[in-house]
């Protein structure tokens, strides 16, 4: 077993994407923003990755973290959904710390969007042999997730200070490709996610003014 990849990168990597009938869209980019570790082994490929925002016309419109375990899809471990002040996006970085061992890994990450810190926790540890999910805990804004509570967060950046709102709604049906390692279809895929979460709540499609 060997890992493949493991980054902690910083603003601005930014990769095109495409909307879902697969015509360009150059308004659509994957920022990548925060880690993303992945390995390789008989039985596929696991690994996370965190704080992924994907932009939209410069601003940002969703960031996620995905959880992938071996003979399973990647998944969503929460998505934060994106409200802007008119105008260019100023003031924008990432900062954190993450230890991993490959099998467990303690993340803090802050996002620094329009001068304002948005702050996700991820913290997670698996089987050693079989890299099964053993325990998992995701902090947004300071609070913990609970296990069954919403993983959707309507996030504001128009005011002084941050807001998180939750949202009870399904996670997107649309996950990016965790073995897409370019992450060359990652922005599509969120566009098509964030369409998939207003269709389905009637909050997030007015938070979001789409």
């Amino acid at each position: 077993m060997h890992a493949l990849c493991a980054a902690l990168l910083a603003l601005p990597l930014v990769l095109s994407g495409a909307r879902a009938d697969e015509t360009p869209a150059p308004t659509a980019s994957v920022n990548i923003t925060g880690s993303y570790q992945r390995a390789g082994g008989p039985d596929g490929t696991h690994g996370y990755c965190n704080a992924i925002v994907v932009f939209e016309k410069d601003l940002p419109l969703i960031g996620f973290g995905l959880n992938k375990r071996p003979r399973e899809k990647a998944r969503y471990t929460y998505v934060l959904l994106f409200k802007n002040k008119p105008g260019k996006l100023t003031g924008a970085g990432v900062g954190g710390s993450m230890r991993s061992d490959g099998n467990s890994v303690e993340e803090s990450m802050r996002l620094t969007l329009g001068g304002k810190d948005v702050e996700v926790v991820y913290q997670f540890s698996a089987d050693e042999k079989t890299h099964a999910l053993k325990s998992e805990t995701v902090k947004v804004g300071g609070t913990e997730v609970k296990a069954d509570g919403p993983r959707v967060f309507l996030v504001d950046l128009t005011g002084e200070k941050v807001t998180y709102r939750p949202v009870k709604v399904a996670l997107p049906a649309a996950v990016p490709d965790f073995d897409d390692g370019q992450k060359k279809t990652w922005a599509a895929t969120a566009v098509r996610a964030v369409e998939e979460l207003c269709k389905k709540s009637p909050e997030v499609k007015k938070f979001l003014g789409r």
